[in-house]
């Protein structure tokens, strides 16, 4: 068994719809289970749907809504020709759009979307998006039908972006497995789960890759497929460097590392389940099927030769200094501990070899709540001694992570990517390399990320060996 994913760029238009289709026919034979994310746009004009419905305009709703239903019907029209089929699929899809309408309408009278209700209301996409393609897989004469993976996946309670009790969900999958007919080709909603209490929940933006993974682990696939619209995971973003290069194979560990600092092609939570089972990873494109893509795996390339980058830009750098931090090992914890406790997401952490001073990135959004929380436990530790400055913020940064398992005990290459970036007048705010040496970070200026990749790329590509 393998498990497939597509995801929204994929089935984004009725024939696109049917070309994922078309892929699942032409693998029947190694029995896919098909994964599948809300059609692309949908996910957005939800959200967008529900901020007008807290600001209070019902006319942007209502046209969304439509938006939405004719954009979803457009692909039974075209897929779902025989006019039975086309039918059934319109008395699975007619509910939710109704249901969705209520809920909108309630957050209308509300004002109000907690994170709850919005986990709720993205959660049409998929649940639409499933109908579609098993649609058109029936269509095409497949035996296929589609199933709601929040029957099997669970989580806890951190709406829209909840972690998965993996034990729990994999008894559940198995299961389900067994009741399902043999030989049916079952098609899961991504992104989507619920809590133990039965409250639906999402496990994060684009986190229907992690969905694949999952129903991987938990039914023992041989290998996941992750569809893109990309031929594989690249050298870094080709949007913004047109030079980058498909990478054909590496590690979980550096697919991790790339995906934490900014890489899209892959959710961070991917990774996870496949490693607890060794099941290869391999990303592919859905309009370039025949290239082989990237395989990802518990091994490294050992012939790779090169860096691959990926940055998130709209960053802050955090700093604290002081002796305090010195003379007291409490500090230090207890900076990132607080910034922990209030779910505030680090990117990086950098420490003087001198303890003299800490610092560590966060989102832009979140630096000016990071700072107000900081001042405030630190006041505890001035009071007994007065030797800790105040905490510097350092806005419009982003951080560069340059990315390979065959950096490891190279001699010099830390080096080589400093007087690249030197040589180019790129000023290095600050830097960090991960106990893995997998990954050498390095903060700068957020506009000059595109230089600062563009100069790695142009000087050492190919020179690692």
């Amino acid at each position: 068994m393998i498990t497939m994913k597509f995801g929204g760029s994929s089935v984004a238009s009725p024939e696109k719809m049917k070309h994922c289709a078309e892929l699942v026919q032409e693998f029947f034979d190694e029995q896919p289970y098909v994964v599948v994310s809300a059609m692309g746009g949908v996910t957005d004009l939800l959200l967008d749907m529900a901020d007008a419905a807290v600001a209070g305009k019902r006319e942007q709703v209502d046209e969304n809504l439509e938006l939405i239903r004719d954009k979803h019907y457009v692909v039974l029209e075209a897929n779902a020709t025989d006019p039975e089929l086309r039918q059934k699929a319109r008395e699975e899809l007619d509910p939710l759009l109704e249901e969705m309408k209520n809920i909108l309408h309630g957050v209308l009278l509300l004002k109000e979307c907690s994170p709850r209700s919005s986990d709720m209301i993205v959660s049409f996409g998929e649940r639409m998006s499933v109908i579609m393609l098993s649609a058109t897989l029936q269509g095409m004469g497949l035996d296929a039908g589609w199933v709601d993976a929040r029957d099997m996946v669970r989580t806890d309670n951190n709406f829209t972006s909840a972690i998965v009790d993996l034990n729990t969900t994999r008894d559940l999958c198995q299961t389900w497995s067994h009741a399902w007919p043999k030989g049916k080709i079952p098609v899961f909603t991504g992104f989507i789960a619920r809590n133990k209490e039965g409250i639906t929940t999402t496990i994060g933006r684009n986190g229907t890759d992690y969905t694949a993974t999952i129903i991987g682990f938990a039914l023992g696939a041989r290998e996941v497929w992750i569809w893109k619209d990309v031929d594989g995971v690249m050298t870094a973003d080709p949007r913004n460097y047109p030079a980058a290069k498909v990478v054909p194979q590496i590690s979980y560990a550096e697919a991790a590392e790339i995906s934490h600092f900014g890489g899209e092609v892959i959710h961070p939570k991917t990774m996870q389940p496949a490693v607890l089972v060794d099941i290869p990873v391999r990303v592919k494109n859905t309009f370039n099927p025949e290239y082989p893509g990237t395989m990802i795996s518990s091994k490294a390339d050992p012939t790779a030769d090169s860096i691959i980058t990926s940055s998130i830009k709209n960053l802050a750098l955090i700093t604290v200094e002081g002796t305090g931090l010195q003379a007291s090992p409490q500090v230090p914890i207890h900076v990132l501990s607080v910034v922990a406790r209030e779910n505030i997401k680090i990117y990086m952490i950098s420490m003087a070899s001198s303890d003299y001073n800490i610092s560590f990135l966060v989102q832009e959004k979140d630096a000016e709540h990071a700072e107000a929380i900081l001042k405030k436990e630190l006041a505890v530790f001035q009071e007994i001694e007065h030797t800790i400055n105040p905490v510097v913020v350092e806005r419009g940064v982003a951080v560069i992570a340059c990315v390979g398992a065959n950096l490891r005990g190279r001699v010099g290459v830390a080096g080589k990517i400093f007087m690249t970036l030197g040589d180019a007048g790129i000023n290095m705010i600050a830097i960090a390399q991960g106990s893995s040496e997998y990954n050498i970070s390095i903060v700068v200026r957020d506009e000059q990320t595109k230089k600062a990749v563009s100069a790695i790329h142009d000087k050492l590509d190919g020179t690692l060996s």
